[in-house]
């Protein structure tokens, strides 16, 4: 598997996972600097209960919504997450961003379904330590949008052609060999769909969509990309017996649209892994 993970979600079929604390917002993170690039990894503790599911179990719906890494004044990472069950159980992030500001510290700023934030605090480890004061935080100079509240739409569009239009409005030959979306095209197993997105392109946004015969709504997750970020991603979605598509939509700071799709399948039945 990739080293430059950004999202994966485990695989829980287990119901005890209803009966987690809807306010548990908690982590685990680490992070490595060689100088020049900060290599973070982080763990949320969320069940990601979106609510169909809820419904079904008679449970309480209880998903990390939105998630926003800031370092100094920057903002590395900001990601509004889907409620859909595409998206697994306790995400595991890795993500990188470029180590201009020679900080001590990444603080997380992570919000749940019921608009409930917990911020945490992790070191960023070093050959060489910094100064003590560069572990202070000041405002980030960039405001976080949470597309659930600017674009409700978004989020409940039931294929990508709606979502795309909701997000970005029309689209009209968007460019198409500056995005890498790398996946198997059909896989064993597992269930487990290994994707991987990368791009050189200096992107403000990135959006990845699901298309298959299913209720479920399209969007798969939504990057607001800040320019010390760097787009190399990989995300795991879970699906059984089915044929889908994936779509990432990239929009550079000029206002240039990038397009992606990429087609795979599952085993049309569990019985195929027995």
């Amino acid at each position: 598997m990739s080293k430059n993970i950004l999202i994966l979600f485990l695989i829980s079929t287990h119901l005890t996972l209803f009966a987690q604390d809807n306010s548990h917002l908690d982590m685990k993170a680490k992070a490595n600097s060689d100088g020049k690039v900060v290599s973070a990894k982080l763990q949320l503790q969320s069940p990601m209960i979106n609510f169909e599911v809820a419904k079904r179990h008679n449970a309480e719906a209880n998903f990390i919504s939105h998630l926003t890494a800031v370092v100094e004044n920057q903002i590395v990472l900001d990601i509004d997450i889907s409620k859909s069950s595409f998206l697994l159980p306790k995400p595991v992030i890795k993500y990188k961003f470029k180590d201009i500001n020679q900080a001590n510290a990444i603080r997380y700023i992570v919000t749940n379904n019921k608009g409930e934030t917990k911020e945490h605090v992790f070191e960023i480890k070093r050959e060489n330590k910094l100064q003590e004061d560069k572990k202070q935080f000041k405002d980030p100079k960039t405001s976080v949008i949470n597309l659930k509240e600017t674009n409700p739409l978004v989020w409940e569009a039931k294929n990508s052609k709606e979502a795309i239009k909701e997000l970005y409005g029309s689209i009209e030959d968007p460019i198409t060999d500056k995005i890498n979306l790398i996946m198997p095209k059909s896989i064993d197993c597992d269930w487990a769909i290994p994707v991987n997105i990368s791009s050189d392109v200096d992107l403000e946004s990135l959006a990845l969509f699901i298309d298959i015969d299913t209720t479920e709504a399209s969007t798969l997750a939504i990057f607001s990309i800040s320019p010390f970020s760097i787009v190399d991603y990989k995300l795991l979605i879970h699906m059984r017996g089915k044929e889908y598509t994936l779509t990432a939509i990239g929009k550079d700071r000029n206002g240039n649209f990038y397009k992606v799709t990429n087609k795979g399948s599952l085993p049309i039945t569990s019985d195929a892994c027995l």
